[in-house]
């Protein structure tokens, strides 16, 4: 105990029962925040606290400076029911002040190992929410994904053999330009994209084939009301969507790049599927593998359990060790004798007892 009591917050076991928080500190009064006398007890360390408490020389300056000074900072906790409140800030200053009022360091020992077990129980929450979500990837949505893949890789090569099957090769070895739309027949780019360009702005084609090129439909989209754009569906296997220009030569060539980009796409997909298998391998070797802090998680709840039964936990032996009343040397004096007369109504009772 501090031999400098007025200094100290704490002058007795006994103030502990009355709170640890002395509502005395101009800095908390100058702001206006409330401060409020809890006991000890009533706390409970916040769960997942990132922190770890002082140890070795630190905690015991702290707790050279907590017998000199008192707690100069107030603890901030919240209330969880009418009885019970969780710290928020202050955990070391509660272990310290514990440990000056009971002369035990058990109890510190006791909130390290709490707030450790908080932890690992944390850790051990993740890494089976993680388990759960890699079972859920190798049942569903990998084999998912690698099916859509296969079936869009299908639809690409057969689109791929669809459009070299349509197209032309001139005496230059270029493809040479051949569009229908509607009952009209194109070989100039310049012509066949001032008409696509007035059936995709008149909008009274959307969702309809209005002509054919390298064996594709084209079909116009409504046009869109916000970017004002327009944009047509080439339909083979698949359906490739091509955003037109303002210009007409420009919306062909557009038209022209999605279809001689496909042989990208597709190895685009080849790629996406070797990267899912291998995403899929990996989470299989991952799901067979153990939490790695298991076994400090029962070293920690292990030692934990032998400080409880030490401090008797269970039975409130550690609540007593806090809340209990001074030791007599620090009680006051019965001045009217009145326990010396209940001992001796005790003595004459047990007489009167052993009599009968």
């Amino acid at each position: 105990m501090p031999e400098n009591k007025s200094a100290f917050q704490l002058k007795s076991i006994r103030d502990i029962n009355k709170g640890m928080f002395a509502p005395t500190d101009p800095l908390t009064k100058a702001k206006g925040e409330p401060v409020y006398n809890l006991p000890l007890d009533k706390l409970i360390p916040f769960k997942g606290h990132p922190f770890k408490l002082y140890s070795g020389q630190r905690f015991d300056d702290m707790v050279e400076s907590i017998k000199t000074n008192g707690v100069l900072v107030p603890i901030i906790v919240r209330p969880i029911d009418d009885f019970t409140y969780e710290v928020l800030s202050g955990h070391n200053r509660i272990a310290e002040v514990k440990a000056i009022a009971t002369g035990n360091p058990m109890i510190k020992r006791k909130m390290e190992l709490d707030i450790e077990v908080q932890r690992l129980r944390i850790l051990e929450s993740q890494y089976r929410a993680d388990k759960y979500s890699l079972e859920d990837n190798i049942a569903k949505r990998y084999p998912k994904k690698l099916a859509r893949l296969a079936e869009n890789i299908k639809g690409l090569e057969a689109d791929i053999t669809r459009r070299d099957a349509h197209t032309t090769l001139g005496e230059d070895g270029k493809d040479e330009f051949h569009m229908r739309l509607g009952k009209h027949e194109f070989t100039e780019r310049k012509d066949a994209g001032e008409m696509l360009l007035k059936a995709a702005a008149s909008n009274q084609y959307a969702g309809k084939v209005i002509g054919f090129y390298r064996g594709f439909e084209i079909i116009p989209q409504e046009r869109d009301k916000f970017t004002d754009t327009a944009k047509i569906t080439l339909k083979g296997t698949l359906s490739h969507t091509v955003e037109l220009s303002d210009s007409d030569v420009g919306s062909i060539a557009r038209i022209e790049n999605s279809l001689n980009r496909l042989e990208e796409r597709l190895s685009d997909d080849q790629r996406d599927v070797e990267s899912v298998q291998q995403q899929l391998e990996s989470s299989k070797a991952q799901l067979t593998r153990p939490f790695e802090q298991e076994e400090a998680l029962q070293m920690t709840i292990s030692e934990l359990e032998s400080v409880n039964a030490e401090l008797d936990v269970d039975k409130g032996g550690d609540a007593d060790a806090v809340m209990d009343d001074a030791p007599a040397a620090e009680q006051d004096e019965d001045v009217l004798g009145l326990d010396e007369e209940t001992e001796a109504d005790t003595e004459d009772e047990d007489e009167d007892e052993a009599e009968m």
